[in-house]
């Protein structure tokens, strides 16, 4: 990791002074339009050597969100020592390259990286949103008075296998309880209560906690298989 700090300081360094240079070089000399003072030589030579610091150090950044893995192989991460050379080499190059166009380099990956920020906190935004919308139609909210008086007329013939049933064959709630069990399949809810804490002596259904503390009931692997 040194050796690498070492790169990127002599390569900021060096294409800063390579940035000087071709700023300094003679151009075709227009009439200034205005009297604008001008900045003295090691105010001008200082700027391009801080730009082509900051420039060599974003490069991991940069790499980074190339998806590139020169860094970690010219670490000294790999077995090889000519290969770790050969990228230690081509990040030296990265480095210089990034110190010699440093204002337009340092644009480039700022730009780079708030676009990309900005996209990681919408896919978190979104999953966020999933997760709460999965969680929400896996528990079964409780039925209202009027729904739980709209019961059907014809009686259940085999009580216990109706709630086994409601619990296993739901198209949406994963996790039930006892008041929508009994609004779906008929059977008295304190019938349906006692029915389910015989299931769950049995091993065929599990009692869990609601996020709000009510009492849900899901059925187990063994409460599914017994209706086969």
């Amino acid at each position: 990791m040194l050796i690498l700090i070492g790169l990127t300081v002599f390569a900021g360094i060096l294409g800063g002074l390579g940035n000087w240079f071709m700023s300094a070089l003679p151009t075709v000399q227009e009439p200034p339009a205005s009297e604008e003072p001008i900045a003295p030589l090691w105010w001008k030579l200082l700027s391009c050597i801080t730009l082509g610091l900051i420039a060599a150090a974003l490069i991991p950044l940069f790499l980074s969100m190339a998806k590139s893995d020169i860094v970690e192989s010219a670490s000294g991460a790999g077995e090889d020592l000519a290969t770790v050379n050969i990228d230690r080499f081509i990040y030296f190059g990265f480095c210089l390259v990034a110190a010699v166009t440093s204002r337009n380099f340092i644009d480039t990956v700022a730009s780079r990286a708030l676009r990309l920020a900005s996209e990681n906190e919408q896919r978190v935004t979104q999953v966020k949103r999933e997760v709460n919308e999965i969680s929400a139609g896996q528990e079964e909210p409780e039925p209202s008075a009027r729904a739980m008086t709209m019961r059907g007329l014809e009686a259940p013939i085999d009580s216990r296998t109706k709630v086994l049933r409601a619990l296993v064959s739901h198209l949406r709630f994963t996790r039930r309880n006892a008041a929508g069990i009994s609004q779906e399949t008929g059977v008295p809810l304190e019938e349906v209560n006692a029915l389910l804490l015989q299931l769950n002596a049995e091993g065929l259904v599990d009692s869990i906690n609601s996020t709000d503390s009510r009492m849900l009931w899901t059925a187990k692997k063994q409460g599914r298989a017994s209706l086969n």
